[in-house]
């Protein structure tokens, strides 16, 4: 599993997250939802290693992250950020050919159009990512970090994706697509951490939620758990209604949503 304990986080002369604990399993999606400035990337990145806590530590498969050489995570996890960037003009099939070559599946013929089949652009390995609109390119980036851990659960243990906003650009079609591979992953066994805004796909795929509020976490558990009025008004200081459906999922009306009072 992935967990922190008492973590705390900062930007900055500002500290976003002080002493927070937090768990994430594999088989499941676990969301880290909250408005903006929250401190979500923030999380998201002390989680995957890229940037260090100001105190605490974070373990994945029960090793401490920060003892890790980068080449063993990469092992481990795949990352996509929120506004993946590439410095040169790049072909599809090469950005996805990077992941895979950084994973365990290095060498393995078939890998890189099977990725990009997955994520709806069979036909896009020889396009330059630059000639993409936005969404293409993010699913190109994510069919990269697919080829990275190909295999959902490797020879360290489970293996793990950590997504940054993944349907922020995307129609709703592609927003499924990318939530349903996520689904996936985690159904075979991987661990799936992502950033959502978007609280009825949470409520839909989450298996796990963590909402961050700007003084902090708000609250933590099954979605039916923290998806709630009160919940959800602490957070984003508005008045959002959250219903059930048939299934008892919950779901949110932002139709009726106002300025807190």
């Amino acid at each position: 599993m992935i967990r922190a304990e008492k973590l705390t986080l900062g930007h900055g002369s500002r500290t976003l997250i002080r002493a927070l604990d937090f768990e994430a399993k594999p088989g499941a999606i676990t969301v880290i939802a909250g408005p903006n400035g929250a401190g979500k990337t923030t999380l998201l990145r002390a989680l995957t290693g890229e940037s260090r806590p100001l105190a605490g530590q974070v373990t994945l498969n029960g090793r401490n992250l920060a003892a890790q050489k980068p080449g063993h995570l990469a092992l481990q996890r795949a990352v996509l950020p929120q506004s993946p960037q590439m410095a040169f003009a790049f072909r599809a099939d090469q950005v996805v050919s990077m992941g895979q070559e950084a994973g365990l599946a290095a060498g393995r013929r078939g890998i890189v159009p099977a990725a990009l089949a997955r994520v709806g652009l069979s036909d896009f390995g020889p396009r330059v990512l630059t000639t993409m609109s936005g969404g293409e390119q993010l699913r190109v980036h994510l069919a990269r970090a697919l080829a990275q851990v190909w295999e959902p659960v490797g020879p360290n243990g489970p293996c793990w994706l950590l997504l940054d906003e993944p349907v922020a650009s995307l129609d709703i079609g592609h927003q499924l697509q990318v939530m349903n591979l996520a689904r996936a992953f985690a159904d075979a066994g991987g661990g799936v951490i992502a950033v959502l805004h978007d609280l009825n796909l949470t409520a839909m795929y989450a298996g796990h939620v963590c909402l961050l509020g700007k003084s902090g976490r708000i609250a933590e558990g099954r979605p039916d758990q923290v998806l709630t009025d009160s919940h959800l008004q602490s957070a984003y200081d508005c008045a959002i209604r959250v219903n059930t459906l048939p299934t008892n999922g919950p779901f949110l009306l932002p139709q009726v949503a106002g300025a807190a009072a």
